[in-house]
């Protein structure tokens, strides 16, 4: 029994200095090998595969929290906080209009950079999957549904953003001006003054024409034309992310069933 056992053991050894050996790693006792240049290769697709899919997953998510949460609710933001009487409807209907105006310029300048870093990482991780690394079609696609965002945003809502923001800057401005009194009546600048006080935004132009009036929009059309616009980046960045799902889906669907059909 003890010979057996003796046997077994330098088996066991000589498969232990058999495989110390065999691999490039250093140290006593050490069974652990370097990874290949195929296992970096892998490592690195599924970083830049894992790191597309991300993006555009945060990018939907936060368009869509935008488009159906947060803009939504601008126009009512002051309106239940006012302390104002019934009878004042139409200086309610401003304080609020005023408000969500300030809400919406700090948001934006949160939102727009992680944005915009989304949508990058996004468009340019799809195209060097596709076209680079060789893989399917469908990394392009969703990829580049996503990245269309900023050329879209560039040509069609930046216009709107520099307005509101000159906008929310006069309202800021109007608030730093008045005195003690919070009554509306008081208030040194109307909401009308804040509509011809710029005379240089007398064109808004868009990527489908141009929209003109012998003043400026109000501070609602603008907010409530911005939503609408808003909602195209959304469903841009929904399909993209849909479309990079349904192929990730098909990839590991596809690999489950080869498994299945070699183990039986």
């Amino acid at each position: 029994m003890s010979e057996h056992i003796r046997v077994k053991t330098k088996h066991v050894e000589g498969l232990v200095a058999e495989s110390e050996q065999s691999s490039p790693a250093k140290g006593p006792g050490s069974c652990m090998r370097w990874p290949t240049v195929k296992d970096r290769d892998a490592g690195g697709r599924f970083i830049l595969e894992a790191a597309t899919f991300a993006s555009s997953a945060l990018f939907a998510g936060a368009a869509l929290y935008i488009s159906l949460v947060e803009h939504p609710a601008r126009k009512t933001l002051a309106a239940s906080s006012l302390d104002v009487p019934k009878s004042k409807g139409k200086a309610i209907k401003k304080s609020a209009i005023k408000s969500a105006v300030l809400q919406w310029r700090e948001s934006y300048q949160r939102a727009a950079p992680l944005q915009v870093f989304y949508a990058l990482v996004a468009g340019v991780g799809g195209m060097c999957n596709t076209f680079v690394l060789k893989e399917a079609a469908a990394w392009a696609w969703g990829g580049g549904l996503v990245a269309m965002n900023v050329p879209f945003t560039l040509l069609c809502l930046m216009p709107i953003n520099k307005e509101l923001g000159k906008r929310a800057e006069m309202v800021e401005l109007e608030q730093e001006t008045r005195g003690t009194s919070d009554r509306e009546e008081e208030t040194k600048v109307d909401e009308d003054e804040i509509e011809e006080a710029d005379p240089v935004s007398r064109r808004v132009t868009f990527c489908l024409g141009s929209w003109s009036c012998s003043g400026l929009p109000s501070t609602k059309h603008l907010l409530r034309l911005w939503g609408q616009l808003h909602a195209v980046r959304a469903a841009l960045g929904l399909s993209g992310f849909l479309v990079l799902t349904a192929h990730v889906l098909s990839v590991a669907h596809s690999r489950r069933a080869s498994k299945v059909m070699i183990y039986g």
